[in-house]
């Protein structure tokens, strides 16, 4: 029953994870949302400007290098490639000519190859959710920068750093774009590797 289902469910296996707790990043999103409508107050600027400095510099450090992303997704590949050479085995297909000891070290082979896929699906987990974070928050502060900007316009105090904010708002607009195409990577690849693996038989 292991081997039937390791064949036959693979496919649906390594696509799923990606995105998971989805009730709790619901509720993350529309308290995000909720926050995005609230601009800063005009007393905190200087404050809120060092807040989002470090949220940028934070998101910085997350943006994955094309290096980075072929590391992340060397071992999913060399791990299909294993896969697809043992799936290819044609002592799998006449399971009833092999000895008990010959399919407890198949089942072992399998259950080996589950746990790497669960691990892949975990490592790829954390990467997309940390970077969807870090992109909900720089969304969030952005849009309360935009507010403070348009409700604040006659306030003197907000005007001397009317610069300073706006380019802020060109680095959070920067850094968001990159997070998003590594998340365009990831996904990519991981469709690409799930689409290119068939295991029916």
């Amino acid at each position: 029953m292991l081997l039937f289902s390791f064949l036959h469910a693979f496919p649906h296996v390594s696509g799923q994870g990606i995105l998971t707790q989805e009730v709790q990043e619901e509720l993350e999103i529309t308290k995000a949302d909720s926050l995005a409508k609230l601009p800063f107050s005009i007393v905190g600027i200087t404050r809120e400007l060092g807040a989002t400095e470090k949220l940028l510099v934070g998101s910085e450090a997350l943006d994955l290098s094309e290096e980075n992303l072929e590391d992340y997704t060397a071992d999913v590949d060399s791990l299909f490639t294993q896969i697809e050479l043992f799936r290819s085995d044609t002592s799998l297909f006449s399971l009833e000519d092999l000895s008990f000891r010959e399919l407890n070290q198949i089942g072992q082979q399998i259950q080996f190859y589950m746990d790497q896929i669960n691990e892949q699906v975990s490592r790829y987990s954390g990467i997309v959710i940390e970077l969807e974070n870090q992109m909900l928050q720089l969304h969030v502060k952005r849009q309360r920068w935009l507010l403070t900007l348009e409700q604040g316009q006659a306030d003197a105090a907000l005007e001397a750093r009317k610069q300073r904010i706006q380019g802020t708002l060109q680095r959070v607009d920067e850094v968001r774009l990159g997070l998003q195409e590594d998340l365009v990577v990831l996904f990519g690849r991981n469709t690409a590797a799930h689409r290119n693996t068939d295991f029916h038989l």
